[in-house]
């Protein structure tokens, strides 16, 4: 019989979010956990993660899934209750849109 065990194995800084449309302002501090056969990075402060089966890739998967709920709570943030309202409020602190006009 198998068991599941989750370890936590460091802690890292988040301070981008690849080549998307926000840049970090305030970084957010993640968790790595490791199991059997799966990284998971951990952003509790917004209740997020990745998978992955590297580090790599599992904060990648991360970094993705922050841009993708920052997204979907700004088009809703009108209809927010207070848990995710708490989140937003916490992604519009770290968070800030970069300009894609540049004139051209």
């Amino acid at each position: 019989m198998s068991t599941n065990r989750l370890e936590t194995t460091q802690t890292l800084t988040l301070d981008c979010l690849g080549d998307s449309p926000l840049q970090v302002v305030e970084p957010f501090q993640i968790e790595i956990i490791h199991g059997e056969s799966i990284f998971i990075a951990d952003a509790p402060e917004v209740n997020d993660y990745g998978e992955g089966e590297t580090v790599e890739e599992a904060i990648r998967d991360l970094q993705a899934s922050i841009v993708e709920l920052f997204t979907d709570l700004d088009e809703d943030k009108d209809r927010l209750g207070p848990g995710l309202q708490i989140v937003y409020e916490t992604l519009l602190r770290k968070l800030r849109r970069i300009n894609a006009d540049n004139g051209a």
